[in-house]
């Protein structure tokens, strides 16, 4: 009986960690019907193109999507690659770290590997590449 109790004890402990957690990393919480637009250079010069409403519903999924890190990164973030949601500027990491920069509040947010080439594709629709 003590075994058991201690065994529950211990369970409902790790849940409340695992709850707790689950807020100390938010999320970017943006409208589903927001503005977004991408930016990137191509040939020296500073492009700017809006998407299209169902490629600015799947960048704001996929961005919602992202758990907050609280460390800073030392990974390269640019003009050269951004997305702009309702005047919000996100920098994408130009390496492999899979991050997204938050240019308002300095925040970062881990980005999957699958909405990194996704994200990729709809650049590359607009003539743009990302370096990651």
């Amino acid at each position: 009986m003590k075994r058991e109790l201690i065994a529950g004890f211990v369970i409902s402990i790790l849940a409340m960690v695992v709850i707790a957690c689950a807020f100390c990393f938010p999320r970017t919480s943006f409208p589903a019907d927001a503005s977004v637009a991408i930016q990137f250079e191509t040939n020296g010069t500073l492009e700017q193109h809006t998407l299209r409403a169902d490629e600015a519903r799947e960048i704001v999924a996929i961005l919602n999507a992202c758990r907050e890190h609280p460390e800073n990164y030392s990974c390269g973030f640019s003009d050269k690659s951004a997305i702009l949601i309702n005047g919000v500027k996100l920098y994408l990491a130009w390496d492999a770290c899979g991050i997204v920069k938050d240019s308002s509040s300095g925040r970062f947010f881990s980005i999957s590997k699958e909405d990194k080439h996704r994200i990729a594709d709809i650049f590359a629709e607009y003539g743009g590449v990302v370096r990651w």
